[in-house]
């Protein structure tokens, strides 16, 4: 099985990846990458990185999220955006691929449907932590936006042992953003995709990769990774990424269940 991730800050995702890859033989993709994100969804010191518990605000000062989750085997997707009240994301919408008659919940009906599905939900204070209250205090005040941290998004991509693939994603979006902003992170095809050939998952904003295919150099390059077979190949500068140990063949049957 292989696990890779966008950004220095999904080394926590692909080391919980790593651990479940190792201690579970017959643990499929699906369950793999939600898991991952989750370890960064909800830890508060990743979320300066536009994801998940701690993250910035909207310009109402409500935590909205966005996470997309699409499986290879078929190209299904489920996918949520403008999701509040609860910091991990990404389990809403892996639950939207398996139970929901849709593909993409946005907004209050994403939150509806969470709670419908008994996932608990938080106040929005729960989900800030002091540092970004007190960015949204100042941008109220002077309408300033907080230092970038070079970093935004987190992609993962998982590959099991079946050689069934999935694909990931999570954000919080930009500091502020518009209420109900939906971005292109949770829409399969832009923000990520996965079929039974490979998968990729993009990170950084639409004027850096327009500046990337216009030859222009910055700093804090937003790279996107492909995985085909069993070997991942980075399109840009190294993600984290594990590559658990391989046979000679791929199992002919997958843990993973359509």
């Amino acid at each position: 099985m292989s696990c890779i991730g966008t950004w220095s800050f999904a080394l926590d995702a692909v080391t919980s990846a790593a651990f479940e890859i190792q201690t579970n033989a017959n643990v499929g993709c699906i369950d793999v990458l939600e898991k991952a994100i989750n370890v960064v969804e909800d830890n508060p010191d990743t979320g300066k990185y536009y994801i998940g518990r701690g993250c910035y605000p909207n310009s109402e000062g409500v935590v909205q999220l966005d996470a997309a989750i699409m499986r290879g085997s078929d190209c299904s997707v489920g996918a949520v955006a403008a999701l509040e009240r609860y910091a991990k994301p990404i389990s809403v919408a892996r639950r939207v691929l398996e139970k929901s008659s849709a593909n993409i919940l946005v907004g209050e009906g994403a939150t509806q449907f969470a709670r419908e599905q008994q996932f608990l939900l938080e106040d929005n204070d729960s989900l800030l932590i002091p540092e970004t209250k007190q960015a949204y205090e100042e941008y109220k005040r002077k309408h300033t936006l907080p230092k970038p941290t070079g970093h935004d998004t987190m992609s993962v991509l998982c590959l099991d042992r079946g050689g069934y693939i999935a694909a990931g994603v999570s954000t919080s979006g930009p500091p502020f953003k518009p209420p109900g902003r939906v971005g292109d992170s949770p829409l399969p095809g832009c923000g990520l995709y996965a079929d039974d050939r490979g998968n990729v998952g993009a990170a950084g904003t639409i004027k850096e990769w327009r500046d990337y295919r216009d030859g222009k150099v910055y700093n804090g390059f937003p790279y996107a990774v492909w995985t085909t077979g069993m070997e991942p190949t980075i399109l840009t500068q190294p993600p984290c990424e594990f590559n658990a140990p391989q046979t000679n063949e791929l199992e002919s049957n997958s843990p993973y269940k359509n």
